[in-house]
């Protein structure tokens, strides 16, 4: 459920590598196509077909 929120959220935000102000941070990795993010208790990502306007 944590991990669906923060996909919403990353959409929502346009993800950007920006920080977002609750301890959310983004970066795109290229060599694998994907935008990630991580918080204190662990790094996620999602490749960048899934996201929306790719």
């Amino acid at each position: 459920m944590t991990r669906l929120a923060l996909c919403l959220l990353l959409l929502a935000t346009g993800a950007s590598a920006a920080p977002l102000p609750w301890g959310v941070n983004t970066f795109h990795d290229d060599e694998r196509a994907a935008t990630c993010w991580y918080t204190a208790t662990g790094l996620s990502c999602i490749p960048d077909s899934q996201l929306k306007g790719r």
